[in-house]
């Protein structure tokens, strides 16, 4: 107990000492720099603020990372899309050229044709009666273009209507040139349905 006495009693000279002492490095340590003493502790409050910046900025930057790679994902499929679509264009676009060579080659000849057969009738119409080539074109004109029809079983093929039947035998048996007494069109006899089916 005597020692604890003694102890307590140097107490305060010991605190002056430490005191005196710490005061003598503090001085000492005023002009002393080291660049591990600037350092930023990601656990000091005074950087407390920073460090939640830091943090929002880095959630900022993993998100933008994620919508950058999501991006780049939807980028590539368009752009497969885009490829496979050009490549579909392409394909159709030959088969349109193609077809369309076709079809102008196609047109050419019936161009042709047309013009020899279009010759060829102003060269039998020269041979026929005047009078005759004037009713024909003025029926074809009032008929749609169609001015001569078959007559099957008796019936006009134009009008779907029947002719007497005197005059269906004079189309069999006679050279008369007959005109449907109904729609006014040439008409002549057909050898059968299948012949009025073609016209």
């Amino acid at each position: 107990m005597r020692a604890i006495n003694n102890n307590i009693g140097t107490l305060p000279i010991l605190l002056a000492l430490a005191t005196s002492a710490l005061a003598q490095i503090d001085a000492a340590l005023t002009e002393f720099s080291h660049p591990a003493a600037h350092r930023s502790f990601y656990w000091d409050l005074r950087n407390a603020a920073l460090a939640r910046e830091l943090d929002i900025a880095k959630k900022t930057n993993q998100t933008a990372d994620e919508e950058i790679k999501r991006l780049a994902l939807e980028h590539g499929e368009l752009k497969k899309q885009v490829e496979a679509a050009e490549q579909a264009l392409a394909e159709k676009e030959a088969v349109v050229a193609r077809e369309g060579a076709e079809i102008k080659t196609v047109l050419e000849g019936l161009q042709g044709r047309m013009t020899s057969l279009e010759a060829e009738r102003q060269r039998l119409l020269e041979l026929c009666d005047r009078s005759l080539v004037n009713k024909y074109e003025r029926i074809r004109k009032q008929r749609g273009g169609l001015a001569v029809v078959a007559v099957v079983g008796g019936t006009c093929k134009g009008c779907q209507r029947n002719i007497p039947p005197q005059m269906a035998n004079n189309l069999i048996t006679g050279d008369e040139i007959l005109t449907c007494p109904n729609c006014h069109r040439f008409i002549y006899a057909a050898e059968e349905p299948q012949a009025a089916a073609n016209v």
